[in-house]
């Protein structure tokens, strides 16, 4: 079994500069149809409080601070919150958030959760930082195995393609999520 490093890590800083500087046009474009979709189906409004996960260099922060929402951040990566720039946004990771409880009206995921060893660790975190009723707004990929939305990008760098699965811990469905999160308190 092939095992990820740094050199072929999809998050170290020589990757996250070159990706943002080739594709900056492409996150924006994303950025602002992402939150098109929030404001669409959960009404982020002034004056509320959102959390990204995995903001990565923040591009959809930037997008949800115009709405007069309050933006918050948090990455794994210390490149990444560095290339943000952004004070409201933190190293963390998805399952132990640096928050307190009930800050958040609304946490957005975008590509976190199929990374991650413990999915339902994550889905906790989220209802701790949520305040009674707040909303989850999460975004996963379409595979139809695990890893498969990974592999044109591996193929670009000449990636062993073995690390598909590494990057993609879990594949799901809106059932499967349901399942998982059913019986969170």
């Amino acid at each position: 079994m092939t095992t990820i490093t740094q050199q072929d890590s999809l998050y170290s800083l020589q990757y996250l500069k070159r990706r943002h500087r080739a594709l900056r046009w492409y996150h924006e474009w994303s950025a602002r149809k992402r939150l098109a979709l929030i404001q669409k189906h959960s009404s982020l409004r002034s004056g509320e409080s959102a959390l990204e996960i995995g903001c990565d260099a923040g591009t959809l922060l930037r997008q949800i601070d115009r709405t007069g929402a309050r933006a918050f951040g948090i990455d794994v990566n210390a490149d990444a919150v560095k290339i943000c720039a952004n004070p409201n946004v933190r190293v963390g990771g998805a399952e132990a958030v640096p928050f307190a409880d009930s800050k958040f009206d609304v946490c957005i995921a975008s590509h976190v959760i199929e990374h991650l060893s413990t999915p339902r660790q994550f889905l906790s975190e989220m209802a701790r930082v949520l305040v009674p009723g707040g909303r989850l707004i999460l975004w996963y990929p379409f595979e139809l195995f695990r890893g498969m939305t990974v592999l044109p990008e591996l193929l670009l760098d000449r990636r062993p393609l073995s690390l598909a699965r590494q990057y993609h811990l879990h594949r799901f469905t809106p059932a499967s999520l349901r399942k998982l999160a059913a019986d969170l308190p």
